[in-house]
């Protein structure tokens, strides 16, 4: 994370990439903390997540995104002389996502920054925008996902045919054409702790310093 990444928090700034997912890494930290390590109720996934997910062939690549999910770790070693000279491992988790009461999904559209939340104990996607718009084809890839998700890893067929989709209306809107980057991180962060989103525009100057800060200090 570099200064120019620290200046998009700024009054009037667009958040990047890396700042957002600086924030989602402190929460996706935070929930770590409290199941102690173990098994999380909420799985936090990057800004880049979508963008691998619905970029290739018909806009949909499940196989983009397949290992981003492996729960256990798989290491591979390189060798010269038949002795080990190099030793990496896949992105794991260290938990099974499925078994998550929620998966919570940034999504960044170009010039706006919108949220969507795969509940799995309610069978349901939500689809959060500080502009109350929506976006059903990002819906029908996640519910896909989901069903290729039971596939790969449990080796089941699940249906999500029956799942409901929400797009709520009645949350937090932002009344300026920045803060929707601010807006988006702090439903992630409500929802993920099960807080009713009682936030407003007023109050985004805080927040932007509040992540600042936090950044300041896990810098140091």
């Amino acid at each position: 994370m570099t200064r120019k990444d620290v200046a998009t928090m700024a009054t009037g700034e667009w958040l990047n990439d890396e700042m957002v997912n600086f924030t989602i890494g402190t929460m996706a930290d935070r929930e770590m903390a409290r199941c102690g390590g173990t098994q999380p109720r909420v799985h936090f996934f990057n800004t880049f997540f979508v963008g691998k997910l619905t970029t290739q062939g018909d806009g949909y690549d499940y196989n983009a995104v397949r290992r981003w999910t492996t729960a256990k770790k798989v290491s591979f070693f390189l060798f010269s002389n038949c002795l080990p000279i190099l030793t990496f491992c896949l992105i794991q988790l260290g938990y099974d996502l499925l078994e998550c009461d929620k998966v919570i999904v940034p999504v960044h559209q170009g010039i706006h920054w919108v949220l969507a939340v795969i509940d799995f104990k309610a069978t349901c996607v939500r689809f959060y925008d500080s502009l109350l718009g929506n976006d059903k084809g990002l819906v029908e890839d996640l519910l896909r996902w989901v069903t290729d998700e039971w596939r790969n890893k449990k080796e089941k067929d699940v249906s999500t045919e029956s799942w409901s989709v929400e797009i709520p209306k009645d949350i937090p809107r932002q009344m300026n054409g920045c803060d929707c980057g601010v807006f988006m991180l702090k439903y992630a962060d409500y929802i993920a702790v099960g807080c009713p989103l009682t936030f407003h525009q007023r109050d985004m100057e805080y927040f932007r310093r509040r992540i600042v800060a936090d950044a300041m200090e896990k810098g140091n």
